[in-house]
């Protein structure tokens, strides 16, 4: 009997973008175990971004006249996927430590710079670490964050003040959360527009402390 979503191994496009042959449908995969192909010290056989070999679910069945396409491999059997996935683990390894806390970015810099305007210094960014505990089962993780939830810009000129408000809901990777605080915090820069105006940014930022 001929599969009708055979599992297959698969490279994508030269141009790097998936196959248009891996089934859509709800329940199928693709992308999986991914490997790269090219030996270390030698002439790539595969260039990017080709050098990856993925498990995926085909759309429909093999051309029995035709055969597959080009850098498709039909997985026939069972035996032969279970043989594959232990040829390819043998350097995988369990990560036993639990991401529970978040990131955060927070890039900063004058008028001028958020404009593009020409020899303006540049923005900075700062990012965060992510909150890494070890997570053995049994273990109760202490999980204290703070969470952006609103930052209000006012941009002041001689024509008047804009206000701009962005509010953020935070996502918690706990539900028995508690609020522990509220903090502001206020930034003002001051630059000079054309003709000499002078215009005057105040950011003020609303940050929530959370404990589990």
């Amino acid at each position: 009997m001929t599969v009708q979503h055979p599992i297959i191994k698969y490279r994508l496009t030269r141009d790097g973008r998936i196959p248009d042959f891996l089934c859509k449908e709800p329940g199928a995969f693709g992308g999986m175990y991914g490997v790269d192909t090219n030996k270390p010290g030698y002439i790539p056989r595969w260039p990017s971004p080709q050098e990856t070999l993925f498990l995926g679910m085909s759309c429909g069945p093999i051309d029995p006249d035709y055969g597959a396409p080009s850098n498709v491999e039909v997985i026939e059997t069972k035996q032969e996927l279970q043989d594959y996935i232990t040829g390819i683990s043998t350097t995988w390894t369990v990560d036993t430590s639990g991401v529970t806390g978040i990131r955060t970015e927070t890039t900063s810099g004058t008028l001028d710079s958020w404009n593009n305007v020409e020899g303006a210094p540049g923005l900075t960014t700062t990012t965060t670490d992510k909150v890494t505990f070890p997570a053995p089962s049994g273990t109760v993780i202490v999980h204290n964050a703070s969470y952006v939830t609103e930052i209000k810009t006012e941009v002041e000129t001689n024509s008047g003040i804009t206000t701009s408000v962005q509010t953020f809901t935070p996502s918690y990777p706990y539900t028995n959360i508690t609020i522990v605080g509220v903090t502001t915090t206020v930034g003002v820069v001051t630059t000079t527009g054309m003709e000499g105006e002078v215009i005057t940014t105040t950011t003020t930022t609303t940050t929530t402390e959370a404990t589990h």
